[in-house]
């Protein structure tokens, strides 16, 4: 029983753990994308930036140390379903109350950096380029540009605007706009991520952020979305214990924990939501995303009941 009471100790650690580490990448990646060489930091920044980074990726924290907090079950030789459910209520225990406790402490930033432009750098925008030979608040001097197909490919401006809240370069004598974190050789650039991160982060933002927008946290609706993401992620447990190859396991439940932020997504777009629309009386339309997650969830608990006994299975895996 000992061992069954550490499952939840284990995850406050391990989700403690990674959300550190998610806020320093959160905040070294926000700075790094904004990045001024010869400009410090202005007061507040950075602070600003860890705040927000914990805002951002706090709900995905503790679904992914749920995800890894399965795998100690796996070493339990009893009492493996009250660790699940201790599992359970701890974790949504722990969305529900880092949630208000973060909104409680947090203060207005600045909001995100925007990419700064940097002068004597040569900007490429496919076939356009952008340089600006020196730079005074949010005046660029002595512009220069070069439209690729455009006659003459050329053009001198002896200055163009930064719009400090968006850092889109405007340049009115021809009419132009470049937003800086566009560009190939801007860091806003070599600090985003690829197709495939750019659109998981984007499920991972849709979902993080009906679990932030909630005006009541003890709202009837709220608490049942909470208890039903989280429920999703517990019983990914039959994934973990699958096949008798570990690392198989592990991707097959990391693969469901995406299928969450995707199933969410999907469940959000404009597609679904305009069909939910036509068939769903009004007063039960906010229900029907929590309810297509409750139903998946249970076909996931289902299928774990009709899997072999974990003894049965254990025994195997130790003969091999």
């Amino acid at each position: 029983m000992k061992n069954t009471i550490l499952v939840p100790v284990r995850f406050v650690l391990v989700c403690l753990i990674l959300t550190t580490i998610f806020v320093g990448i959160y905040t070294l990646t926000v700075l790094g994308q904004a990045y001024d060489p010869g400009h410090g930091v202005p007061p507040g920044v950075v602070s600003d930036r860890l705040m927000d980074g914990l805002r951002a990726v706090y709900p995905v924290s503790v679904l992914v140390s749920l995800l890894i907090t399965l795998f100690s079950v796996l070493r339990l030789s009893r009492f493996r379903f009250p660790a699940l459910l201790l599992l359970f209520l701890v974790g949504a225990g722990a969305l529900v109350g880092g949630i208000r406790g973060i909104e409680l402490i947090r203060t207005d930033g600045t909001g995100p950096e925007h990419a700064s432009v940097v002068p004597k750098v040569v900007y490429r925008f496919g076939g356009d380029f952008l340089y600006a030979d020196r730079r005074e608040g949010v005046s660029l001097l002595d512009v220069v540009v070069y439209r690729h197909g455009s006659d003459p490919g050329f053009s001198f401006s002896p200055e163009a605007l930064v719009d400090p809240a968006t850092g889109i370069v405007h340049i009115s004598e021809t009419g132009s706009d470049f937003r800086i974190s566009d560009s190939e050789s801007s860091y806003a650039h070599m600090f985003s991520g690829q197709p495939f991160i750019s659109g998981l982060f984007r499920d991972v933002r849709r979902l993080s952020a009906a679990l932030w927008n909630q005006q009541n946290p003890l709202a009837p609706s709220y608490l049942l979305l909470v208890g039903v993401v989280v429920l999703f992620v517990v019983s990914l447990w039959f994934l973990v214990r699958l096949t008798r190859w570990p690392l198989f396991n592990a991707l097959a439940a990391f693969g469901g924990l995406r299928l969450l932020f995707l199933l969410y997504s999907f469940l959000q777009g404009s597609m679904f939501q305009e069909f939910m629309k036509a068939v769903v009386q009004p007063g039960y339309q906010r229900f029907v995303t929590t309810g297509v997650l409750l139903f998946v969830s249970v076909v996931l608990i289902v299928v774990n009941i009709l899997l072999p006994p974990f003894d049965l299975w254990k025994r195997e895996v130790e003969r091999e």
